[in-house]
């Protein structure tokens, strides 16, 4: 599928979108362009609505902090997400959690990474931000986690879950309510995406393309997965 069938698809699949997303709901602009569509997918494949959730007045004061006791240090990789790092490696798995922002929870987290050395970091996201999503905390593992940290998890959100319908609304394999387990797209697997989106269109590719350079070649399985939906859409568009 190029030209003027893609195009098609494009301007139908993003029309729907838009008004899935609602421009005030969700704050997300709309240039022309083949990589709106991509981003405005992957937003709304995480985006869920909290709004009406008590924010945690110290939640951002304490994420951005560095926690010397433990060695751990907090960045902010943009606006929207704090990371706090303990080790260095390759995130292989991920724990994702629909929990409320709480400075309790950036205790408890933080000593899971120091108990946990298949641990290496964690991302949160802004209190303000994290009532539009449905994973505001992720934990990346170098391995798979055992048991005993599965367990810990648990109890570490368990006081934080949100309710409603978009608890379980997340990737991977369930834990519990709120948190579940997934891998990262590796390497292979984000290249031979944009390989598929770059034979139905150019555009397409390149939007992925220009994603992928500004991450060290490499997709979120959130963006992976939102992209593997839009690339299954286009291939079964009748116009």
């Amino acid at each position: 599928m190029q030209g003027t069938l893609f195009e098609e698809w494009y301007q139908s699949r993003l029309a729907a979108l838009r008004q899935e997303a609602g421009y005030e709901d969700h704050g997300i602009k709309y240039p022309v362009a083949v990589g709106a569509l991509t981003e405005l997918a992957y937003r709304l494949f995480r985006s869920a609505d909290y709004r009406t959730q008590i924010a945690d007045p110290g939640f951002d004061r304490l994420a951005k902090q560095d926690n010397p006791e433990c060695g751990i240090k907090a960045e902010s990789g943009t606006d929207e997400f704090i990371y706090r790092s303990l080790r260095k490696g390759a995130g292989i798995y991920r724990l994702s959690a629909n929990v409320y922002p709480s400075s309790q929870l950036i205790r408890y987290l933080d000593k899971l990474m120091n108990d946990h050395d298949s641990i290496l970091q964690y991302k949160v996201t802004n209190a303000a931000e994290s009532a539009t999503l449905v994973d505001p905390v992720t934990v990346y593992l170098s391995r798979e986690p055992s048991p005993q940290l599965l367990r810990q998890a648990r109890e570490a959100i368990a006081p934080h879950v949100r309710k409603g319908k978009d608890v379980n609304a997340m990737s991977g394999h369930k834990i519990t309510d709120g948190l579940f387990l997934d891998t990262n797209p590796t390497p292979d697997m984000c290249r031979s995406l944009l390989t598929e989106a770059g034979n139905i269109d150019p555009r397409f590719g390149d939007a992925i393309r220009r994603k992928m350079q500004s991450q060290n070649g490499l997709l979120s399985a959130g963006q992976f997965q939102s992209i593997e939906k839009l690339i299954a859409d286009c291939r079964a568009f009748r116009p």
